[in-house]
């Protein structure tokens, strides 16, 4: 009987009970709506201290005001230890770790006044036709440091690839010359705006986008700090389009020449409809004339273009167009900016209409373009095919 004591006792002095690996979990998944105070009061035990601090995550946001906090309430050395071991994880990890090291003699800032926070947006050019484009958000925190999220955003598919964690200055400065190589150029743009953007493309995920879990974590907190414009974004444009002028079809080739509007091409299945139609008319063994076979053929065309982009597809182009604008006005490029604007008030004002106009077209030749690539037309065999003898009956 007095062994089996002791065994207990020395289980218990190792200072782990069954239970506190469970305790530490629900602290861990709590965090995030606890307030720090309020979990420094709950731990009475430096062990239970100890295993919090190194099971906390890496990239937690709240790592190290909760080591400050439990620093200060316990005052010994296997404390200090702990967070010593986690700072060096930390600095590992290129995130700021210094304020753990310090000394627990003061409150930890996260029991005082909230510190000023400030949050820096930017945002890449829209890449294509679904509106997809690279965003970066940077929160600057005196309590907690600089964190970053990053990812791309589409009205129309959703969120995708979101990270959000906390960054060193140089780790910063690395991301945003990666982002801006590859999918860029950024530029700064009101946290406002990309708030905007990214609740738009939060509300598509809903169509079948991955789960944007990095944006979770960050969207109550920049919803708050930086509401989303409510008005369209054209109508913040200081350009003011007259009623009557709409896109030329030069004006449109100048503004489309640009990057990143030079990759926008519909997808290559939308335009196979149209090659289905035109392969009727060039193997058909009734011969038209070239006028009317150019008639017919842009009757296809028109039909097409009503079928890939309908109205709620123009708005959609529109809307890109006028964030475009946007875009370039933030890179002082004003001649692309006036185009731009022109092209989306020229959509704007032919929706429901059923007519095209000078974009819908150029979209339209370069899908057919891009899908020749592809598949190549037959219309020279057939042609071939009619020269020797083929009955030929004119209109």
């Amino acid at each position: 009987m007095k062994r089996g004591r002791s065994r207990q006792r020395s289980g218990k002095s190792g200072g782990t009970s069954p239970r506190q690996p469970e305790v530490v979990e629900g602290i861990i998944s709590r965090l995030d709506d606890t307030d720090i105070s309020i979990v420094q009061d709950s731990i009475n035990d430096a062990d239970l201290a100890c295993q919090l601090i190194e099971a906390m995550p890496v990239y937690h946001s709240r790592i190290v005001t909760l080591i400050q906090a439990l620093k200060q309430k316990f005052p010994d050395k296997k404390v200090a230890k702990a967070a010593k071991r986690v700072a060096f994880k930390l600095k590992q990890a290129g995130i700021s770790h210094e304020d753990i090291e310090l000394n627990g003699g003061k409150d930890p800032p996260v029991l005082k006044a909230r510190g000023k926070e400030e949050v820096q947006a930017m945002m890449g050019p829209v890449l294509n036709l679904s509106g997809a484009r690279a965003v970066l958000l940077i929160r600057n925190s005196s309590l907690k440091g600089t964190y970053v999220g990053m990812g791309m955003a589409s009205p129309e598919e959703g969120i995708s690839d979101f990270l959000f964690r906390p960054v060193s200055r140089k780790m910063l400065r690395g991301l945003e010359e990666d982002i801006d190589s590859a999918v860029g150029p950024l530029v700064e743009v009101e946290a406002p705006f990309l708030s905007r953007v990214l609740e738009d493309a939060f509300k598509a995920g809903g169509k079948g986008a991955s789960d944007p879990n990095g944006y979770k974590m960050v969207r109550p907190w920049l919803l708050e700090e930086a509401p989303p414009f409510e008005d369209p974004l054209y109508m913040e444009l200081p350009e003011q389009v007259e009623q009557d002028d709409l896109i030329t079809d030069s004006q449109a080739q100048e503004l489309f020449a640009a990057h990143p509007l030079n990759a926008w091409v519909p997808d290559h299945e939308s335009i196979a409809s149209f090659y289905e139609q035109r392969k009727t008319i060039l193997e058909s063994p009734l011969v038209l004339s070239d006028f009317r076979k150019k008639e017919r053929e842009r009757e296809i065309r028109d039909n097409i273009a009503t079928e890939i982009f309908t109205d709620s597809k123009r708005k959609m182009i529109s809307r890109l167009l006028a964030e475009m604008a946007y875009f370039f006005n933030k890179k002082g490029e004003d001649r692309l900016k006036e185009l731009a604007v022109l092209a989306a008030g020229t959509i704007r004002k032919k929706l429901g209409s059923g007519q095209s106009d000078a974009i819908i077209d150029l979209l339209v030749s370069r899908g057919i373009a891009a899908y020749e690539e592809i598949y190549p037309s037959s219309g020279d065999k057939t042609e071939k095919g009619r020269e020797e003898g083929n009955l030929i009956i004119q209109p």
